[in-house]
């Protein structure tokens, strides 16, 4: 059973994206054609039973998708402000992961493969960015960000770590 639910105003007012049940991977095939000359979108796919997605966005030229693969799976991304981009990938189960981001030019890419996995990216301010590679099982990551030209990547490889970074 697919559902979805798609609302793009015009002329950069906020909007939100969701999808629910299975879409098949031909459905959300199409992650990088947005990447040119865009204005907001947002993309999500889901493969597998129970997982949620929702993402909402509001500015101009910002850039959100979330793809998750296996069950019972959780992600929420939170923008707004201008060219802002954000990825959240998930594959495995139990995962949930958030992203929220405001101001301009920040950038973040979460990706967690395994299950019980927990990530959450806040970033505030102008050119931040954020990188979080979580594979294994129990992993906790956390990447805040205040600022100007902040930087933070974390790889967690195993399982049961716990990282949390903070910069102001």
């Amino acid at each position: 059973m697919k559902q979805w639910l798609l609302i793009i105003p015009l002329l950069g007012c906020s909007y939100l994206a969701t999808a629910g049940g299975d879409l098949a991977s031909s459905e959300f095939s199409g992650l990088n054609k947005y990447r040119q000359n865009y204005d907001m979108v947002a993309i999500t796919g889901q493969h597998g039973s129970g997982n949620n997605a929702a993402i909402n966005q509001s500015g101009s030229h910002i850039y959100g998708s979330i793809s998750q693969v296996g069950g019972y799976n959780n992600a929420i991304l939170n923008q707004n402000g201008f060219n802002n981009r954000a990825a959240i990938a998930q594959y495995g189960n139990g995962n949930n992961a958030t992203v929220s981001q405001s101001g301009t030019n920040n950038s973040a890419v979460l990706v967690q493969v395994g299950s019980a996995n927990q990530a959450d990216v806040t970033q505030t301010g102008f050119d931040n960015s954020a990188k979080i590679v979580s594979k294994g099982v129990g992993n906790i990551t956390q990447i805040n960000q205040t600022g100007t030209s902040r930087g933070a990547a974390v790889v967690q490889n195993s399982a049961g770590m716990a990282i949390r970074i903070t910069q102001n």
